[in-house]
């Protein structure tokens, strides 16, 4: 006798709860219950909609949520938070987290469920408790997320490391996304965004820091982000960290610089489909044919610098992700200063070996924007990496850094990019009146603008001015400026 197989997916789950029900009830039963149904109905079940979620399940104070993207989930999270307090006057506990979930008679369960319903009640009041897995797809977003470090769950055998943001935070973040809330009744006219309904989906982007068109051009995020299509079988790979053979820790940031550069100059190439970082970084242990299949790629591109006083030896492979032979590879020794030239000529080696052609404009494009300084290249390689941490000690440091790069490098288009996102950060942080935010802010359009008149077509540079004219308000100007990064980046 067959047995019906389990509805099995995955999302992410989004669990929350009001903040003293209980005592609620007992001074004003009815009152408490005419907010806590105008919660509902008025403002949850009117966004999900507009988040493309959808309330799996209620327990008259507490809700579960489900959300096919994490981004989806968090943005109506913020939002909530904002409007449960300002028009139901209620504080919500939020869990959020990522996993498989299971429906079975009308009931859902599975890790993704459990995780977010025990971190719900750890949650700040008014805040969110997210796991980790969640805080790496979010990081990047300009908000100073707090690590709860590792925590223990009841009845989850490990522990797990959460983080979390304060009820502030939220609001500000959902005030960012300035979306017009004048209470059309669910499935009646879509929310506008104030200035242009185009931005409605991409403004996550915006205050990500561009993070579409930086994951394409910095190694974040990957062509999974720019196109939903499935990769042809000649045109997509992974471009796994470098192994540093020269046993020294300081050389290691060296090496993942080089594959992660190599990965950047990948992106620019018309055709080519690149898996990002993060997603890369995660299987740096697997063996070629686990990798590709994990990343959904055909191609794998692995290495190993070794890098002396008079030489950087780099050595690249190109293993096909079906078969786990080797289509290519490659010995590139330079004297240092020549990094640049390195990363092309793997990269135009690679598109070769893909079967995908380069003119000669595309050619020259590669190395457009970068340097032949290698001193200046390892600065931002650090600069870069402290800020992703997006506190403010770390942020300053990055600064001071790309400072360096520009001393030693006037014309490094990447660093002055790199340069407009970090003190836009900084001003997120540090600014507390409108005429501090307005230098900032201008001070970050001049290094974005710095950045494209040595490079035009370089798309971090046109990110970092989109991100720039977003936070002046200047949205139709952000626009036009994402619009053309993405095609830079995407190479169609």
């Amino acid at each position: 006798m067959s047995q019906k197989r389990a509805n099995r997916r995955l999302a992410a789950i989004l669990a929350a709860d009001v903040v003293g029900y209980s005592r609620m009830m007992g001074a004003n039963e009815y009152g408490t219950l005419k907010a806590v149904k105008r919660l509902r109905i008025s403002i949850m079940e009117h966004l999900l909609t507009r988040f493309e979620g959808r309330l799996i399940k209620t327990t008259g104070d507490g809700f579960l949520f489900e959300f096919g993207s994490v981004f989806d989930a968090f943005d109506f999270a913020a939002t909530i938070q904002g409007r449960a307090l300002d028009e139901a006057a209620l504080q919500l506990r939020m869990g959020l987290n990522v996993g498989d979930i299971i429906f079975d008679d009308g009931d859902v369960f599975g890790d993704g469920v459990n995780v977010a319903a025990r971190l719900e009640p750890l949650s700040p009041p008014g805040g969110l408790l997210m796991s980790n897995r969640v805080w790496e797809d979010l990081r990047r977003l300009p908000l100073a997320f707090e690590d709860a470090g590792e925590i223990e769950l009841k009845n989850i055998k490990e522990t797990l490391r959460a983080w979390r943001l304060q009820n502030e935070q939220l609001r500000e973040y959902s005030n960012a996304l300035e979306v017009d809330y004048n209470e059309p009744a669910p499935g009646e006219e879509e929310l506008r965004l104030r200035a242009d309904p185009r931005l409605l989906r991409s403004r996550r982007a915006v205050l990500a820091g561009g993070a579409i068109v930086t994951a394409a051009v910095a190694g974040v995020g990957g062509w999974v982000l720019l196109r939903n299509e499935p990769a042809d079988a000649s045109d997509s790979i992974a471009v796994l960290p470098f192994a540093n053979l020269n046993g020294d820790p300081a050389q290691a940031l060296f090496a993942d610089g080089i594959a992660g550069e190599i990965r950047n100059t990948l992106t620019r190439i018309a055709g080519l489909k690149v898996a990002g970082s993060t997603s890369s970084d995660a299987v740096r242990n697997d063996d070629a044919q686990s990798a590709a299949r994990k990343l959904g790629v055909d191609n794998i591109l692995t290495g190993n610098v070794r890098q002396t006083a008079s030489t950087i030896r780099v050595n690249a492979e190109l293993i096909d992700g079906q078969t786990g032979l080797a289509k290519w590879s490659q010995n590139y020794d330079r004297a240092p200063g020549d990094v640049i030239k390195i990363q092309s000529d793997v990269a135009q080696n690679v598109a070769r070996a893909l079967t995908v052609a380069l003119s000669a404009g595309a050619r020259r494009a590669l190395a457009a924007g970068e340097t032949s300084n290698i001193a200046a290249q390892t600065l931002v390689f650090q600069a870069r990496n402290l800020s992703y941490q997006l506190t403010v000690p770390a942020l300053q440091q990055s600064l001071r850094l790309l400072d360096q790069a520009i001393s030693l490098d006037g014309n490094y288009a990447r660093a002055h990019a790199m340069k407009s996102f970090v003190a836009n950060n900084l001003v997120l942080r540090l600014a507390r009146t409108p005429a501090e935010r307005a230098i900032g802010r201008k001070q970050a359009v001049g290094y974005a603008k710095t950045a494209l008149s040595i490079a035009p077509n370089l798309p971090i540079a046109r990110s970092a001015l989109a991100w720039a004219y977003d936070l002046n308000l200047q949205l139709r100007e952000s626009l036009r400026e994402h619009q053309i990064a993405l095609t830079l980046a995407s190479g169609d």
